[in-house]
């Protein structure tokens, strides 16, 4: 099994995040950012991050969309795929 530290789960996260939100790839993103309100995340980016992920982290974001819901920021979501993988 290929467990991911949280530095390696935050760069293999930022493409993702762009790609959810239509940001510049070379703008800043930290891990206090808040989704929604930060980097302007609306539900169908948050759906469409969860895709995402699904692929890029092997996860199943519906077993677990509850604790999706609560992810706030980027740490957050680098902490909740953490956990999963």
């Amino acid at each position: 099994m290929n467990v991911l530290n949280s530095a390696e789960i935050y760069a293999r996260l930022l493409p993702l995040l762009h790609q959810s939100t239509s940001r510049p790839l070379d703008a800043p993103v930290s891990p206090d950012d808040r989704l929604e309100q930060d980097l302007g995340l609306d539900s169908i980016g948050f759906l469409t991050l969860g895709l995402y992920l699904e692929e890029a982290f092997g996860l199943d974001i519906g077993a677990d969309v509850e604790a999706y819901g609560q992810v706030i920021t980027v740490a957050d979501m680098v902490d909740f795929v953490a956990q999963r993988i």
